[in-house]
């Protein structure tokens, strides 16, 4: 049995060469559902992650071929998934936008896998081996616990990511941000993995610098208390996404800084008060944020900030002053969207029942591009205020203001500000599909 999987490419998560990389963490999708394929079958397994290398399928045959893919990325899914059936194979679609979409996903693929793959993979692949796959595979686990095999990073050995080493404790998040497909993912609830589980993932790799994917750790207090507690003596350095309230907990910022955080991933979203308390958020204001900044910067903790415009409250003035409001708090490194209603949520409907969508090519919601109609801003003004503040975020001035006040993780910070600098010019200065 031959096994293809592919990590399908949009707009801008696309390989050109060398130089257009596009991506700077392994996804854990594919390496996660190779690992559970049974050895029994004596499988040939390999992986394509179209953002990061050329693939070159024409000279190849398999069996099945496994595609992920998200909202921007789907229009590609379905040209993969046509070829291959066109070549003989048996095709699957899986990811996230399969699990919001699947109706339409199942237009196209032999198989449509929702959810958490690796729940139901194995079975899939015995069900095709005995020649009756079932059309839909929908997992279904009464827990908030998942266990997961250790993936296979053999088969990305040759990928150059900047980390390889990315790991997953919890994969859900009990937050409800109108804007986010991962709690509808998740059912809004956390989906641990048991802790020693990872701990001995983390050691069998022999890891010493980790980049955790859990989408939001702090949201479960008790398991993130015991999770950190427990990566102490295997004395790593860790980046991981955490909510800004973590620096209002008594005692989390040192636990995590003892137990290796050297790097933290946090939502601001907005400056503006009035978006934040659509979003049910507590903490919206700039002397807030610069508070929050200065305690994890007190543990040598670089904060990148993650800020959304487009928003239904901002208007023109405010999202100009973006780039220095940003330097006021003394993120290490932003990284901007543009605000998405991603098919397959409510905010999708809501906005589709209004009128306020002004395309549905899918291949634009990868979150560069303007797909709906501000209530404040012209969706072509808003373009061009995206593309300003992307490059003035990321101009030379601004970028070596925020190595230099580094103070411990100097090198990580400019190469990542570099990446990000190199992605603005994928940013479109305009739109021509309203």
């Amino acid at each position: 049995m031959r096994i293809l999987f592919i990590l399908a490419s949009d707009l801008v998560y696309k390989y050109q060469n060398f130089f257009t990389i596009n991506n700077g963490f392994a996804p854990l999708s594919l390496t996660t559902l190779a690992a559970c394929v049974p050895e029994k079958y004596n499988a040939k397994l390999e992986i394509v992650d179209e953002g990061m290398q050329r693939a070159n399928y024409d000279r190849k045959n398999f069996d099945i071929v496994v595609i992920s893919c998200c909202a921007s990325s789907s229009n590609r899914a379905y040209t993969l998934a046509n070829y291959w059936k066109k070549r003989g194979a048996y095709t699957v679609i899986g990811g996230v936008h399969a699990t919001l979409c699947p109706d339409d996903v199942a237009k196209h693929a032999d198989t449509t896998m929702t959810g958490y793959g690796e729940v139901v993979f194995a079975q899939f692949l015995e069900d095709f081996v005995q020649g009756a796959p079932r059309k839909v595979y929908n997992p279904r686990y009464d827990s908030c616990w998942l266990a997961s095999p250790i993936p296979r990073r053999d088969l990305i050995k040759n990928i150059g990511y900047y980390f390889k080493n990315t790991v997953v404790a919890n994969r859900g998040c009990a937050n409800e941000c109108r804007f986010c497909s991962i709690g509808k993912l998740s059912n809004g609830q956390g989906i641990r993995r048991p802790i020693g589980e990872v701990i001995d993932e983390i050691r069998k790799m022999k890891f010493k610098k980790v980049h955790f994917l859990d989408p939001s750790p702090i949201s479960d207090m008790e398991y993130a208390k015991e999770f950190f507690t427990a990566l102490i003596p295997l004395k790593i350095k860790y980046f991981i996404n955490a909510t800004i309230n973590a620096a209002q907990i008594p005692g989390m910022l040192d636990l995590m800084r003892e137990s290796g955080c050297f790097e933290v991933l946090i939502g601001f979203e907005s400056f503006n008060p009035q978006n934040l308390a659509v979003e049910n958020k507590k903490i919206n204001n700039i002397g807030q944020y610069k508070e929050s900044v200065e305690s994890f910067h007190d543990r040598n903790i670089s904060v990148l900030g993650s800020f959304i415009v487009g928003m239904d409250n901002d208007n023109e003035d405010d999202l100009l002053r973006v780039p220095e409001l940003v330097r006021e708090i003394k993120v290490d490194l932003p990284r901007l969207t543009i605000f998405t209603p991603f098919p397959g949520t409510p905010l999708y409907d809501e906005y589709k029942s209004q009128g306020r969508l002004i395309t549905d090519n899918f291949d634009y919601y990868d979150l560069t591009h303007t797909v709906h109609r501000p209530k404040l801003i012209e969706p072509t003004k808003l373009q061009g205020i995206f593309y300003d503040i992307w490059q003035r975020s990321y101009s030379l001035k601004y970028l070596v203001e925020r190595v230099s006040w580094q103070k411990t993780n100097r090198m990580d910070m400019m190469l990542q500000n570099l990446y990000f600098k190199h992605l603005g010019r994928k940013i479109p200065k305009t739109i021509n599909y309203v």
